[in-house]
């Protein structure tokens, strides 16, 4: 490590980690195929819960979680928002729709057919296409991070023909993920005051960690990451 880096790097390439945290989810997210259909009576029969928002059908066996049960309202409310941010027409999602399914054992999807054999091994959300998978974390902040980082991949890639380079799609999804929810009003690029706000999302601790352990990457090397 060059201990002459002035201040000014150091702080970006702490920054630049952000970046690099949630990376492994887009590097496979580059196949196409088509929006996981969802049967009903499968799902039923496997325990899953359905509910259907104009732009998302939740599936989830989280049925304790009052938090997954507004998703599709965060969901529709995130998608006027990515509209207004990346300049499309609302007009245009009229129609799209994606699956998302919020999991606490992944094996009940295995079991309704919303679980396929060939996902890479993920720890909290995967996307692909109109359809996300996301394991309920500890925290409903987090959980709900999770269904806006990976809905805003599958918006970029329905509606602006890609993602970009994985350090450009996980800072995206980063940047439209951070969000308040408060009285059933979703605000997306919150600036977070307060550690508080965001129980679970742990980034800050996580650059910190990989600062002080000298595993920070440069600005280079993150750009160099490849979706291959």
């Amino acid at each position: 490590m060059n201990t002459a880096t002035k201040p000014a790097q150091r702080k970006t390439r702490d920054v630049s980690r952000v970046l690099v945290l949630v990376v492994a989810s887009v590097l496979a997210n580059t196949g196409l195929a088509q929006t996981t259909p969802v049967d009903p009576r499968r799902a039923g029969a496997a325990g899953l819960e359905i509910s259907k928002g104009r732009h998302v059908t939740v599936v989830t066996d989280a049925h304790e979680r009052a938090d997954v049960a507004g998703f599709t309202i965060v969901f529709d409310q995130a998608v006027r928002q990515w509209c207004d941010y990346f300049g499309i027409d609302e007009a245009r999602t009229n129609g799209w729709h994606i699956t998302a399914c919020v999991m606490v054992d992944a094996e009940r999807f295995a079991a309704a057919g919303l679980f396929p054999d060939d996902l890479p091994p993920f720890p909290a959300g995967f996307q692909r296409e109109d359809t996300l998978w996301l394991f309920a974390q500890p925290g409903d902040y987090y959980t709900r991070h999770l269904l806006l980082h990976e809905g805003t991949h599958a918006f970029m890639q329905h509606f602006l023909g890609g993602f970009g380079t994985p350090w450009y799609a996980e800072g995206m999804a980063e940047l439209l993920a951070v969000h308040r929810w408060s009285d059933e009003r979703l605000q997306l690029k919150h600036r977070i005051a307060d550690r508080d706000e965001v129980p679970w999302w742990g980034r800050v601790k996580l650059l910190r960690d990989d600062r002080d352990a000298g595993r920070r990457k440069s600005l280079n090397e993150v750009f160099a990451l490849s979706a291959q």
